[in-house]
């Protein structure tokens, strides 16, 4: 009983320590044991419906949804990334065929519903050094502004008020931004490099204008979103949380 009661302890530490948000995201980990098993699989999509419905729960006290798309472009070039990485979504890209593989030659688009939430500035990975960041406004004019990596702006002579075009990976259509904002990486240690170099190639944008732009390409997914944060009143009510989501009829074979 004693050892039990201090694992106990150590995981609601744990938790404690982690914080009190949780993400909704495709469980492409039990996709991928599925497929390995030799069972057919077929990649679901998670949609602001699916993730309005955990809205419900009496423990979430904020969340943000969160779109993330490749994209290409003409008239500007990604930062090099010179070494590979293997993450699990790419795995599952590879195998179910969905997304680019060739991540060197393509940008990141992230869009936040709620900037103020944005993962990358709330947990001060990176920081507004020019400029400004998305805000409220950007998203109720669906404005085709973004935020730029300082490392992007610098190999592109990008400034405030630059303008560039995109165009989302397998797509032929183009769209024109301007920069409002150029960010910088607060982290530089060695072990950390791979990840600010891809970090580099991240453009930050309003979640309408990506959802309109998306919507124009293909509009049955105008819908879909790439993960939901969640975040609770107590980190301790994690698994009272993922209780709701099953109640509420989230598939956590599909989602997790």
């Amino acid at each position: 009983f004693a050892i039990e009661s201090g694992t106990k302890t150590s995981i609601m530490n744990i938790r404690r320590s982690l914080g009190n948000d949780v993400r909704l995201s495709v469980n492409f980990r039990e996709l991928m044991r599925r497929y390995q098993q030799g069972e057919d699989v077929e990649i679901p999509t998670l949609t602001e419906e699916i993730a309005k419905k955990l809205l419900s729960s009496k423990y979430v006290i904020n969340y943000n949804f969160v779109i993330s798309q490749n994209a290409t472009s003409d008239t500007i070039k990604p930062v090099e990334i010179n070494i590979s990485t293997d993450n699990m979504r790419q795995k599952a890209g590879r195998i179910f065929g969905f997304g680019r593989q060739d991540q060197q030659q393509t940008f990141r688009l992230v869009a936040d519903l709620k900037p103020e939430l944005s993962n990358d500035f709330r947990n001060g990975n990176k920081q507004i050094i020019q400029g400004r960041f998305i805000n409220q406004q950007d998203l109720t004019n669906k404005a085709y502004v973004v935020v730029v990596d300082k490392l992007l702006a610098d190999k592109n002579n990008l400034k405030v008020g630059s303008q560039f075009d995109l165009k989302l990976s397998d797509s032929s259509k183009s769209f024109n931004v301007m920069v409002i904002g150029i960010c910088d990486e607060k982290t530089s240690t060695d072990e950390q490099n791979s990840f600010s170099a891809m970090s580099s190639n991240t453009i930050y944008i309003p979640y309408t204008t990506l959802k309109e732009i998306v919507k124009s390409i293909d509009p049955n997914s105008a819908d879909v979103i790439t993960y939901a944060m969640y975040y609770l009143d107590n980190p301790l009510n994690a698994d009272n949380f993922k209780k709701d989501a099953q109640k509420l009829g989230i598939d956590t074979t599909k989602y997790m």
